[in-house]
């Protein structure tokens, strides 16, 4: 199925535009469940995801090398193999925790543990092969797909909504004066501004203030670190 997908370049940018698409909606879906942003008002435009391929780059580039350097050195023996996929898996672990909303680790263990579910169905330790009949082996097969795709769906939106959930926690914002308070821009879908108040020189997240950008049209915009 996989090698029919790969012959097929039209139907390969397709799935590859989705799943960009998809990962964008989940990171800004992270990031509006932190700030408590409506997840009505969320936009999605060539500015947002570009700006958000860059998290996704700082993550995805460091896991995948270090994991295809563990799995090409466990290959030929089951203890190096093992010893690869609980790499893959710490890797996954630590990047993510790191990156990502600190107090999602449970949720961060169990992708970890589809993780180990998928290396093992793509690089199995154990190879041996039961004495099922063809029916049997046909139902088998039908239950992996369906809850491989679960299981990938699951690992695939949890991961990006956890890496836009951290993404929050930065130093440095673009704040303006409006009324005499200091806000700092959070968040920008659209025409909609989503900013925080700044009071002695912190950002308060849990007061978020909107604005419309004609609203604010004529501020004075400037970087600072909070």
């Amino acid at each position: 199925m996989i090698k029919n997908i790969f012959e097929r370049e039209g139907l390969l940018i397709a799935i590859l535009t989705f799943m960009l698409y998809a990962a964008v909606y989940f990171y800004e879906r992270g990031v509006a469940i932190a700030l408590n942003i409506p997840l009505d008002a969320i936009s999605i435009n060539v500015a947002i995801i570009s700006d958000d391929f860059i998290g996704f780059y700082l993550f995805l580039l460091p896991v995948m090398l270090i994991s295809a350097c563990l799995l090409l050195w466990g290959k030929g023996s089951k203890f190096k193999q093992s010893i690869s996929f609980l790499g893959v898996i710490i890797t996954y672990i630590f990047s993510l925790y790191y990156m990502g909303e600190r107090n999602s680790w449970m949720v961060i263990l169990i992708n970890a543990g589809v993780i180990l579910h998928f290396l093992n169905q793509w690089m199995p330790l154990d190879t041996q092969i039961g004495q099922e009949n063809k029916i049997e082996n046909k139902i088998r097969e039908c239950g992996l797909k369906i809850i491989n795709i679960g299981a990938f769906l699951f690992l695939f939106a949890f991961t990006f909504v956890i890496l836009g959930h951290g993404s929050i926690n930065k130093d440095e914002y673009k704040t303006f004066i409006k009324s005499g308070k200091e806000y700092a821009v959070v968040r920008i879908y659209g025409e909609n501004v989503f900013a925080c108040l700044v009071s002695q020189g912190k950002i308060r997240k849990e007061e978020l203030t909107y604005f419309r950008v004609e609203s604010i049209s004529g501020v004075v915009l400037k970087n600072k670190r909070l």
